[in-house]
Formats: C-alpha cells, sequence, structure tokens
C-alpha cells in the first residue's frame, strides 16, 4: 500500500488534475500546485522550458526540485522518450520521503493506497496530454528509474554531491513560506554555480527579487513571462 504523507491532503484543480496539500509542524499549509491546473501549470511552466532547451541542440540534464507527484519527471521522460533522446539524466529531489519512496514503489508496479491512486491519475492524464499509452509511459518511467537516467535524491542541496553540468533546472519548490531556505540569496547563488552548466535555463512558478538578483548574478538573462492563470509573472532565464 502506497499512502499519503502524514499532514496531506489531496485536492482537485481546476483542470481535473490532483495535487497534495502539506502542512508544516506550525500548522502552515500549503497546495503543491496552482488551484487554477496542477497539469497546465506543469506544462506551461516546466514542459515549455524543456522546449527551449532542447531546440538549442545541448545535452539534456535536468534538474527537478522537488518531485512532489511527479507531473515534471513524468512530463520529461514522455517528451525525450517520444523524440527518441536516450542520452538524457534527470536529478529529482524530494524532502518528504513517502513520496520519493511511493513514487519508486509505484513505477516498480506496487499499486493500493491513496497515493498509488493519485499516481495512476496523474500518469493517465500526462499520456492523454503527450499522446502516449498509459501502460507504455510507465514502461519508460520503470527503463529511466533502472538505468539511472531518472534518479532520487532527498533533501536539496544537501544531496546534490557529484552533480554537474544541468543544462534545464526545473525550480519547482515550495513557497518562501513553506521552505524558506531554499529561496535565500546567499543559497541560490552559492549552490546553483556549482551544479549549473555555462548553456543552462532556469523556469519556476516564482518571480522573487532575491531569485531575480541571484539569475542575474550568474549570469542569466530574464525573459518576461507572465504567471500561470492570472498569476502576474513567473520566471524564465537563459545563459548562454
Amino acid at each position: 500500500m502506497i499512502e499519503l504523507p502524514p499532514n496531506s491532503e489531496i485536492f482537485y484543480t481546476e483542470d481535473g488534475s490532483p495535487t497534495l496539500s502539506l502542512k508544516k509542524a506550525d500548522g502552515y499549509v500549503e497546495k503543491m500546485h496552482h488551484s487554477g491546473g496542477a497539469l497546465s501549470e506543469s506544462l506551461y511552466i516546466y514542459r515549455s522550458a524543456l522546449s527551449e532547451t532542447l531546440s538549442r541542440g545541448w545535452s539534456t540534464r535536468i534538474l527537478s526540485l522537488g518531485l512532489g507527484l511527479a507531473y515534471n519527471e513524468i512530463i520529461s521522460v514522455s517528451e525525450l522518450r517520444k523524440k527518441d533522446i536516450a542520452d538524457f539524466r534527470i536529478y529529482s529531489f524530494e524532502s518528504v520521503p513517502e513520496l520519493r519512496d511511493g513514487f519508486k514503489a509505484w513505477v516498480g508496479g506496487a499499486s493500493g493506497g491513496k497515493l498509488a491512486f493519485v499516481f495512476d491519475q496523474v500518469l493517465k492524464q500526462v499520456a492523454a496530454v503527450q499522446n502516449v499509452p498509459s501502460a507504455l509511459l510507465r514502461t519508460w518511467l520503470k527503463e529511466a528509474l533502472a538505468d539511472h537516467a531518472l534518479e532520487l535524491r532527498g533533501s536539496f542541496p544537501e544531496e546534490s554531491d557529484g552533480i554537474e553540468g544541468v543544462t534545464l533546472c526545473y525550480y519547482d519548490a515550495f513557497s518562501k513560506k513553506m521552505s524558506p531556505e531554499l529561496w535565500s540569496e546567499d543559497m541560490l547563488k552559492g549552490t546553483l554555480d556549482r551544479l549549473l552548466a555555462r548553456n543552462c535555463i532556469l523556469t519556476t512558478y516564482a518571480a522573487t527579487g532575491a531569485l531575480n538578483r541571484s539569475l542575474k548574478h550568474l549570469g542569466f538573462s530574464l525573459l518576461v513571462k507572465t504567471g500561470f492563470a492570472g498569476k502576474r509573472e513567473s520566471t524564465m532565464a537563459i545563459r548562454e
């Protein structure tokens, strides 16, 4: 049985795709995705950046923070395999062990439990959008994990040793209220500098002063990109 993490709940967003909320020890609650559509947001913010990266012909080395319900990982594996790109690496970080271990078990064929049910829904909805059979997409995920093309790690940046040359960064961490340590200017500058390749795209739903200053410090150019579902702005930055 693959169950939800403690202090979490399932919610359905406007496009019919599921998301989770998590509660901190102090009682603060935050959902993983915009209420306007978990899948739609992932496609708008993250798949579009993958398309930009592939259009430049760069090697495909993706850092995904964090795994969550694996929308970005499932979308990316689908997109890459559809294009017959075999040489890729996705480093996916998730500090909640129930999500990380649950996803690995589910890909391996485990079933039963609320979290497994949610992963089933995400798979079917991504497969429909990508025009790929669900069973084939699950096989691709299983192969990616087995070949270490998709690598699951724990907390970021503590478990980022050995990673370098990242050409695409999905910075999909919880907000500053939920995870303030991931949005500080010092952390962003110091950590990203050693992980990212000279040619790189970083994309995130957020737009903060600390993030913008950090990216400019690292030589990125910020593109004008409106936010998802009425949000004023999001961030896509390119260094090349």
